[in-house]
């Protein structure tokens, strides 16, 4: 074979080769684009970055000191609810018992996540309340609890926000002031579910409303598109 020719060969190999890894690319793009979409008619967005979580220190439901470190190495769940609200947290907690029921129970490669609940209630809320609460849909979901100020800085790290019905009532110029039925102040709280990645970062954001489903078909593409 002439010079001429293993040129002319090197340049079409070369071709080629640049032609199937913009198909790579170019299926790969295409199929995170299909992803995304999916994750977001699941109630998923994905964050455009993700943010590592900053230093905290929390009680959980053990009494062990829960910080940073433990979202390290493994997928976790963050909820933040209270032991006497009425409805978005017994549903929301409900779900996500379902959920890690199924991933149990499929015995996959799917990590199971760390599911957490920290409280917006601490001064109702123990860890031996949180403890007694989170037993009745899985003994492997943990409890947080500390001072407002503690709660506080994961909570505006997760972008949870929240306040007593009695301040919303007032903020909106209402009389009444909704309670539990026990007369315990009742909370207006964010209801999304922060999803944190083995990095300790956040990751995602998992919107209202939560079902079981929805919940295992996103952690199956978050946690396979993350790998």
């Amino acid at each position: 074979m002439t010079r001429a020719s293993k040129l002319k060969w090197a340049a079409f190999i070369a071709i080629d080769l640049a032609l199937a890894v913009s198909l790579i690319f170019l299926f790969l793009v295409r199929d995170a684009a299909n992803d995304l979409e999916r994750l977001d008619e699941l109630g998923t967005n994905l964050l455009p970055q993700a943010q590592p979580i900053r230093v905290f220190q929390l009680e959980d439901t053990e009494g062990q000191i829960f910080d940073q470190q433990r979202f390290a190495g493994r997928w976790s769940m963050v909820f933040y609810g209270f032991t006497n609200c009425p409805d978005v947290c017994p549903l929301t907690m409900a779900e996500l018992g379902k959920f890690y029921r199924q991933l149990q129970a499929e015995n996959s490669d799917l990590p199971l996540p760390q599911i957490v609940m920290a409280t917006v209630d601490p001064q109702r809320d123990s860890a031996a309340e949180l403890r007694a609460y989170l037993d009745d849909y899985n003994e492997d979901f943990i409890g947080l609890t500390g001072s407002e100020r503690q709660l506080a800085n994961l909570a505006e790290q997760l972008y949870v926000v929240s306040n007593t019905a009695a301040e919303r009532s007032e903020h909106e110029g209402h009389m009444a002031m909704p309670q539990a039925s026990d007369g315990a102040q009742l909370f207006d709280h964010s209801g999304h579910i922060s999803i944190i990645n083995p990095d300790g970062e956040l990751y995602a954001v998992m919107r209202l409303p939560h079902r079981d489903q929805y919940l295992l078909e996103a952690y199956e593409l978050l946690s396979s598109d993350w790998d």
